[in-house]
């Protein structure tokens, strides 16, 4: 009756691995580039990639068109959840036999639930633009991600792990390109799991069996972070570069008052006396911060403008 509903999830992240040809391509190309220091294919390599999981995120904001979320978390949801203590008859492998051999020996394994983390999109992208994540149990379970991924896919990953990093070489407006695309695919991916998940549940454990919400705030944290910035420039101002995630915890990133004090004195300090922020709504949680330190009110619904208010 609902079968198209699951066709369709499914069809989106088809469509999403198919369009990483693309990312595949221009990445050798950069491996081609590094042998023969031509920096203008790593740059348009770069530009291409970041055109390439652009176009996977707006395939991935299509996910409501056919896929309705209480339709999703209760009928296709509970399918691909990940199982705890489940217990096999073992054939071959016998580690729990008991000694007469009469009883069949189990075994029990906990198996993860169908995930994104599976796909080899992301950490391949990961160690293309060596993308630093602070080693916690997030890092711990995408490493574990790679054991239920082909093995021809984890050589590859590792593959582009061994490649030199082009945070050097790179032209810094196409590099930071990919890292904008990266969050924004992640953006919108967070964006689905509180509408398909999050909102229906008091479990803070994805269909991979992981506290999915607070690791996608922190993928999202970190890829940004990892943005190159101009000489001087605060890691607080350079995220004002960037379209502001807001609503709830993502607006949280360079929103406080001391975050937003240290990017107005670098503002300031560059005749920096307009600043356009990209946020969701007036109500945006960084507002207040801001209006502090002397800036006039929002001036536009969607595209801010702050300007300092007369003394």
């Amino acid at each position: 009756m609902h079968l198209y509903d699951e066709h369709w999830f499914i069809l989106v992240h088809v469509d999403i691995e198919a369009l990483a040809a693309r990312i595949l391509d221009a990445i050798a190309k950069v491996e081609i580039a590094l042998s023969l220091g031509e920096r203008n294919i790593v740059d348009d390599a770069l530009w291409a990639i970041a055109r390439a999981v652009s176009d996977q995120a707006k395939v991935l904001r299509r996910i409501p068109e056919k896929m309705d979320p209480a339709l999703y978390y209760k009928t296709f949801r509970p399918y691909i959840r990940f199982f705890e203590n489940v217990f096999y008859e073992a054939t071959e492998q016998r580690p729990i036999a008991d000694s007469d051999g009469h009883a069949p020996a189990m075994v029990r394994m906990n198996l993860r639930g169908e995930t994104g983390a599976q796909s080899s999109i992301m950490p391949t992208l990961v160690a293309f633009m060596k993308i630093p994540h602070r080693p916690s149990m997030l890092t711990n379970h995408l490493a574990d991600m790679r054991n239920y991924m082909p093995a021809e896919h984890r050589h590859v990953i590792e593959a582009v792990e061994a490649m030199p990093s082009i945070r050097e070489l790179a032209d810094r407006q196409a590099y930071n390109a990919v890292l904008d695309a990266i969050a924004d695919f992640r953006a919108v991916h967070y964006g689905w799991a509180q509408e398909y998940i999050n909102r229906w549940t008091d479990d803070p454990r994805g269909t991979g069996g992981t506290p999915y919400m607070e690791w996608l705030r922190q993928l999202i944290e970190e890829t940004r972070a990892a943005l190159a910035r101009p000489p001087g420039l605060p890691a607080a101002a350079a995220r004002l570069h960037q379209p502001c995630l807001t609503g709830g915890e993502l607006a949280r990133q360079g929103t406080d008052e001391a975050d937003a004090g240290g990017a107005h004195e670098w503002l300031l300090s560059k005749s920096v006396t307009v600043v356009t922020l990209l946020v969701l709504h007036r109500n945006w949680l960084g507002s207040s911060a801001w209006y502090k330190l002397g800036y006039e009110d929002w001036t536009d619904e969607r595209r801010l403008e702050l300007k300092l208010r007369a003394k």
